[in-house]
């Protein structure tokens, strides 16, 4: 297994938030909307299309 196999296994393949396979960063990002209102607004306006730099 190579060291990008490894890093794909364990950050996930997608990078977008709220799909199956986003990894442990994205994930963690998605825990901390469902705490931060601030966060989730910006997930939102990400998931919408309404913001594309973030």
């Amino acid at each position: 297994m190579s060291n990008g196999e490894r890093v794909d296994r364990e950050w996930g393949s997608f990078d977008k938030v709220c799909t199956k396979s986003n990894g442990k960063f994205l994930g963690l990002i998605e825990m901390m909307a469902s705490f931060d209102d601030i966060m989730a607004e910006h997930i939102r306006r990400i998931n919408n299309q309404e913001i594309h730099d973030h």
